[in-house]
């Protein structure tokens, strides 16, 4: 079967909207992203189902799920949890191996929704078609809902055009235009304006014509408003090199320059993940800072935007990055992407990382769930058993875990695999059992050979087997001086 791209541009969404006071829940940014992680879960599984046959996977559990949706996101470290309540969606398990085509109201039938309230008292809840409510009401603001709306469609048509040796899509009938971008964007109320009620308007002269005829891309209109919207007079508008314009937009109605330096170097970051998207998940050269800028200009929803509108210095890219597969990479929150070149007058920079992840201290932070760790632990028992294979099932030395990680260092992907990506140490390993050989070892299924150096904060740890699963425990509570004293 043919593997359809993931269609990111709804993952921005919920981004942007930082950046828009007027917005009911405006003064918890955490609202806003955790909408937006939910909408980013139901794209991954959505694509995930035309992978196989239209259908839904079965799953055991939440970490279970995860993984079999993590090839199918962007954001691949922390929006399995919503930061507004910091607990993970709750899965609708009604779903398990269900065909998408026997589902008779999509846009009714929930997807996830939120495990306890937000502060708001209030929760929100993803549909199978793809849109996600918070307290029944969608969240944002009508005109960035239509920029983002023709963001996706621009994105649709980019990605039916590599499927189809350059060809554009059909465009002088909307209905048409409609079907044949169904597989490219999982929501149709996307088609019509949330302002104008109108549907967008495509350019029927670039209909089925090859993209390599044209030289001038970035000035030759693609789609726009069916009319101009009521309360400016301006329509948005999407060009053939597949980026969005219009006029004075964002226009962002804030004077907090930190929140706009968020936002803007989020979507920049954003940009850079779509480009590896489309060459194999390599990342594209950052040793020039104008070239990557052109580079990411038709991944972008709006204008460039690299300069921090607080320091009003240009943002910094890794050039370390440039070039390099996201399959090297362990723990993506370990490797910033994108930078403030100074710091702000708080004293703090905006910084992006690999994960997707846009950081500034004292508005947002990273977080990392369970199933990391266990992601990370299995990774570690994988190439320990690799080892053992070359070592005529002989167990590595274990006694240290600098020994341990040395000598299955090169059976590893990524040395940041041996770490949990909660508690920051290495995983350690049981030193009874260095050098031995495996055939003398009963139970392989019992047999305990890695664990977490220290508990997580819920006092549990994840332990992994001989047998190369993995799985969480309690650990007992203990005072450093001995026992507790009653």
């Amino acid at each position: 079967m043919q593997k359809k791209q993931i269609i990111p541009g709804l993952l921005l969404c919920g981004i942007a909207a930082l950046l828009l006071p007027a917005f009911r829940q405006a003064q918890d940014p955490n609202v806003v992203l955790c909408v937006s992680y939910m909408r980013s879960n139901g794209i991954a599984m959505l694509t995930y189902t035309q992978d196989w046959d239209e259908t839904f996977p079965t799953w055991s559990s939440n970490p279970d799920l995860y993984n079999k949706l993590r090839p199918y996101k962007t954001n691949f470290t922390y929006s399995f949890a919503c930061p507004a309540t910091h607990k993970v969606y709750q899965f609708n398990t009604a779903l398990k191996g269900v065909s998408l085509a026997s589902i008779e109201a999509p846009p009714s039938t929930e997807f996830s929704r939120d495990a306890a309230t937000h502060p708001d008292g209030l929760i929100s809840i993803a549909y199978v078609d793809g849109h996600v409510l918070h307290g029944g009401a969608s969240l944002g603001d009508p005109t960035q809902n239509c920029v983002s709306n023709v963001y996706t469609l621009a994105q649709g048509i980019r990605l039916y055009t590599q499927d189809y040796d350059g060809n554009l899509p059909p465009l002088t009938n909307a209905l048409q235009t409609q079907s044949a971008l169904s597989n490219y964007v999982q929501n149709n109320s996307i088609f019509t304006c949330p302002v104008t009620g109108y549907s967008y308007q495509y350019n029927s002269s670039l209909s089925g014509t090859n993209l390599a005829q044209y030289s001038d891309i970035a000035n030759i209109w693609l789609l726009q408003d069916g009319t101009s919207h009521p309360n400016d007079n301006i329509s948005t508008t999407a060009f053939l090199d597949f980026h969005v314009f219009r006029k004075d937009w964002p226009n962002y109605q804030t004077s907090n320059k930190t929140q706009l330096c968020v936002g803007y170097q989020s979507s920049d970051a954003q940009a850079i993940l779509l480009y590896a998207q489309d060459f194999d998940e390599i990342l594209p050269n950052m040793n020039n800072a104008n070239q990557t800028i052109s580079l990411l200009h038709s991944y972008l929803r709006f204008d460039s935007k690299f300069i921090c509108p607080e320091t009003n210095i240009q943002f910094l890219f890794n050039s370390s990055l440039s070039n390099r597969s996201l399959a090297t990479f362990g723990n993506l929150n370990h490797y910033w992407l994108m930078s403030d070149a100074a710091g702000h007058p708080d004293g703090q920079k905006t910084i992006s990382y690999l994960s997707g992840a846009t950081v500034h201290p004292g508005y947002n932070q990273l977080v990392v769930n369970d199933a990391d760790c266990l992601r990370f632990l299995r990774q570690t028992l994988r190439a320990t058993l690799l080892y053992t294979q070359d070592y005529d099932e002989v167990l590595p030395p274990m006694h240290s875990t600098n020994e341990f990680d040395a000598a299955i260092s090169s059976y590893m992907v990524s040395p940041d695999f041996v770490f949990c990506p909660i508690t920051q140490q290495p995983f350690a390993p049981i030193p009874g059992l260095s050098s031995m050989s495996v055939s003398s070892i009963q139970s392989p299924q019992e047999t305990i050979i890695l664990h977490d150096s220290r508990p997580h904060p819920d006092y549990k740890s994840n332990v992994g087997y001989l047998d190369g699963h993995a799985s969480k425990t309690s650990i007992p509570r203990s005072d450093p001086g001995g026992p507790r004293r009653s």
